[in-house]
């Protein structure tokens, strides 16, 4: 990797820290499913988020990145991303009523959080507000060496998600093996808890906005 290559993985790692450090539904329900399915659940969130996210990048570098910053869309994504949040939120409270699970895997519930990471990611306002400002200008930047630019900074900001999702994922689940049932359900309720407030923020600006 050259020097501007370099330059350029680096400064969209650090800034895209900005967007993958803040609480919000993905980091949420990270950590919900780690509780419920195991470390290799934030994985598959964030593998589904990234799969998203490469449109996004493709869009961007072809200079559409007035699309996502529509007030019609924000708006449109507030509704949605409420209404998902609070059927994730709900989906956790109920979880926390019942009884441990082991962790299930297989092709259906690899397929449903791979789903689910693309689901929360584009229901997500401030996820778009961010591709539509501090995303934009970091593939501008990358397009000045072309796609290999592009396509590095689009390796180096889903870097940062799977890595953080990752973490959430794996920790959660650790702490349900250590701590056991008790904790379990006390981290499906708060994050069902935090999944719901979210939802109230998404939509109380909905409410402004069109006021």
């Amino acid at each position: 990797m050259n020097e501007g290559l370099a330059a350029t993985f680096g400064a969209t790692f650090i800034t895209s820290l900005s967007g993958a450090l803040s609480p919000g539904p993905l980091s949420t329900l990270a950590v919900k499913e780690g509780v419920v399915r195991g470390p290799w659940a934030g994985f598959l969130l964030a593998l589904g988020h990234s799969g998203l996210e490469l449109p996004v990048v493709v869009i961007l570098a072809l200079g559409l990145e007035e699309l996502l910053r529509s007030q019609a869309v924000e708006m449109a994504l507030a509704l949605l991303g409420g209404l998902v949040l609070l059927w994730f939120g709900w989906g956790a409270m109920q979880a926390a009523r019942r009884p441990p699970e082991t962790d299930a895997w297989g092709a259906g519930e690899a397929r449903s959080l791979l789903a689910a990471g693309v689901l929360v990611s584009i229901s997500n306002p401030f996820w778009v507000a961010w591709w539509g400002t501090i995303g934009a200008r970091l593939v501008a930047d990358g397009l000045q060496m072309g796609t290999v630019g592009v396509a590095t900074v689009y390796v180096a900001h889903i870097s940062t998600d799977l890595g953080w999702l990752s973490l959430m994922a794996a920790v959660a689940a650790r702490g349900r093996r250590v701590m056991g049932g008790l904790f379990h359900r006390c981290l499906l309720g708060v994050s069902g808890l935090g999944l719901w407030a979210l939802a109230g923020w998404f939509l109380y600006r909905l409410a402004i906005a069109l006021m």
